[in-house]
């Protein structure tokens, strides 16, 4: 008979004692890069930057820090107006406690045990473990609420979640991962537990911003133009660059600062500079026709929003006097550097 009405008890001590809060972790993510806007980091691992309020405790007198009453999710799905992304790896490791403003006396806890971390540095408690319980007991002289403060303590690799999300839209994506809480408490005299239901909310802002493919036309072969009355030389060749790929702010193009010119393959001493001008940058002139570099990085289609192509065309050409040149055969490597603009 006992036995009956201590079961009795127990269940309504767990029914009674349940509670539902929630954690909101946020980052904006491209293709390459993930930026945590409310996430820190506590010993190498992830943390939300601002602790939670748990919900209705009960007052004790002495409590036991532990951290789950199950194992938390594994994987988590992000679903959007896009679709839905491949699942993520998301290891819900532990939990952190804040006692902060309360006294607590450090007691030796018979029932410790399951955790790979389980540090108790008051005010803060930081415990890892699927099924850890803390070996410390913390008892106080009144009865008061166990703990101020708390969150979870878990880690997502920004690769998992950048490669999960590739080939998807632009736009918000959110996911959720369950997380069931527990810590042990007197209770008149009896130690029993408290379950929390606690709910991990990840979104992310996702804007793509990468490049699958260059296609470039164009040999770069400058057919020589000769003016015999003033006996000068000129050239032109055209580049039609198509970028493709996922792109919210355009593209960005750099160019090694350094002089401009064709060299003869003979004698490197004979040159001709040549200029660059673009047409579909946001700058024009890029080398002026010394072969001096004008504008280093320039843009294309910045500002333009979510778009999956641009074109633009170089033009490199020369006009110089050819009274000092000599005939032969003149080259030059150019080297453009493309990345998508943020």
């Amino acid at each position: 008979m006992r036995h009956h009405i201590k079961y009795l008890f127990l269940f309504q001590v767990l029914f009674l004692g349940s509670a539902y809060a929630a954690f909101d972790i946020r980052a904006d993510v491209d293709s390459q890069r993930v930026s945590w806007r409310n996430v820190t980091y506590a010993d190498g691992d992830m943390v939300p930057s601002m602790w939670a309020t748990p919900p209705m405790l009960r007052s004790t007198s002495a409590w036991v820090p532990a951290t789950f009453a199950a194992q938390p999710q594994q994987t988590l799905v992000l679903l959007g107006s896009g679709g839905s992304s491949a699942p993520i790896v998301i290891d819900i490791a532990g939990m952190e406690y804040n006692t902060v403003g309360i006294t607590y006396t450090p007691l030796s806890s018979s029932m410790g045990g399951g955790c790979s971390r389980d540090k108790v540095q008051l005010p803060i408690i930081s415990l890892k473990g699927e099924s850890c319980i803390s070996s410390t007991k913390l008892v106080n002289n009144v009865s008061v609420n166990p703990f101020v403060f708390y969150r979870p303590i878990f880690n997502i690799s920004d690769t998992s979640i950048t490669s999960a999300l590739a080939g998807l839209p632009e736009g918000i994506y959110s996911g959720v991962a369950p997380i069931n809480i527990r810590y042990y408490y007197d209770s008149n005299g009896i130690l029993t537990y408290r379950n929390i239901s606690e709910v991990l909310m990840v979104k992310v802002n996702y804007s793509p911003a990468d490049i699958s493919h260059v296609v470039v036309n164009g040999n770069g072969f400058m057919a020589p133009q000769y003016d015999t009355m003033s006996r000068r030389i000129s050239a032109d060749t055209q580049y039609d660059i198509t970028v493709n790929g996922n792109f919210t702010n355009g593209i960005v193009l750099n160019m090694p600062n350094q002089t401009y010119e064709l060299v003869n393959e003979t004698d490197n001493s004979v040159t001709i500079p040549y200029q660059v001008v673009c047409s579909g940058c946001n700058v024009t002139n890029l080398v002026d026709s010394q072969g001096r570099l004008i504008t280093p990085v320039s843009t294309v289609g910045a500002n333009s929003g979510a778009i999956t192509s641009l074109n633009f065309l170089l033009d490199l050409s020369y006009d110089v006097s050819g009274i000092e040149l000599m005939s032969g055969r003149y080259s030059d490597d150019i080297v453009l550097i493309i990345e998508p603009g943020i």
